[in-house]
């Protein structure tokens, strides 16, 4: 009975994954529960579709469409694939995202200011591994249209 259970919950916790990690190239890492990108991050002047983004160190992502709204816009599973500093010590994670109700799965490159006052991310719909070879630190820029900016509230 109790091998039957644990098969079941395999099952189940296998079946949340609509991409195989193994599609991955990068080794996924073991986060604390006080990694510098959790928390809750606000740009008020961004064009953006959103303004406010708290991320959870349970691996929830929310968005907001306005800093002051109470409800979320959106909400995301979060899976740290990679998370490693830059030479100026700014630290820098790549992840693999499912908003609710999606099908596409998001590829994300977080960068976390030395100070840890400052998030800039990119991101990119996950259909092959061309699309994982996009996320790099290069290609955060303010020219991608990916590309967003935050403060630590």
């Amino acid at each position: 009975m109790k091998v039957r259970r644990s098969l079941v919950k395999v099952l189940f916790l296998a079946g949340l994954l609509s991409v195989p990690l193994s599609a991955f190239s990068l080794d996924l890492f073991l986060p604390t529960q006080y990694e510098s990108i959790y928390g809750i991050w606000v740009n008020p002047d961004t064009d953006s579709w959103f303004q406010k983004v708290n991320i959870w160190n349970w691996g929830l992502v929310e968005t907001y469409s306005e800093v002051g709204d109470s409800k979320p816009w959106s909400r995301e599973t979060m899976i740290m694939l990679a998370k490693w500093k830059d030479a100026e010590g700014a630290t820098w994670y790549r992840t693999y995202e499912k908003i609710e109700g999606a099908v596409t799965p998001t590829l994300y490159l977080y960068k976390v200011s030395q100070d840890g006052k400052m998030l800039e991310s990119i991101h990119e719909m996950y259909f092959s591994s061309a699309d994982e070879a996009k996320m790099v630190e290069a290609n955060l820029s303010s020219d991608n249209p990916h590309y967003a900016v935050f403060r630590k509230k």
